[in-house]
């Protein structure tokens, strides 16, 4: 359900700012739902991208030249099912050709008693390592060595800018 509520607000043009606080209200809060999700509009033609977070895990992109950071200029909001209780703006970012962009599921990075941001610095560090190779094998070292750690599922999804 949430998959098509937010495929049907992004095809009516709501923005990137306001997709996951109209999401929240389409859906509703109280016990009815809670789930994290992540949405990035990337312009490969532009060379930008813009993201925003309901309680998602931070992407990480590695640039062409080989330098890796987390997104942090995205617009952040609670985990859907609890009611935002301020708006959130996303600055747009660099992504040029050659670049990484990496979205993952907690899964991946997070382990019992690790912090997570751990579990994000060595995301970060593995890609700085393997981010020049083809996505395919980008993904699979990822998947390969940091994940099904854990109890939770994994999702990951690689994209690289070839225009």
């Amino acid at each position: 359900m949430v998959r098509v509520v937010i495929a049907t607000l992004v095809a009516m043009g709501i923005g990137v700012d306001a997709l996951f606080p109209v999401t929240h209200r389409i859906i509703g809060g109280g016990d009815a739902f809670r789930g994290t999700a992540l949405y990035a509009e990337l312009d490969p033609g532009r060379g930008t991208m813009r993201v925003s977070s309901a309680g998602h895990p931070p992407p990480i992109v590695r640039t062409a030249s080989g330098e890796v950071h987390v997104v942090s200029d995205a617009s952040r909001y609670p985990v859907l099912g609890i009611e935002p209780q301020m708006t959130a703006t996303s600055a747009p970012t660099s992504f040029r050709p050659g670049d990484t962009f990496i979205a993952y599921t907690d899964g991946l990075i997070e382990r019992r008693g690790e912090v997570l941001d751990d579990g994000i610095g060595q995301l970060a560090e593995l890609l700085a390592e393997v981010g020049d190779r083809s996505v395919d094998e980008v993904a699979d070292a990822i998947v390969g060595r940091l994940g099904p750690g854990g109890a939770d599922d994994v999702a990951l999804l690689v994209i690289r800018n070839v225009s």
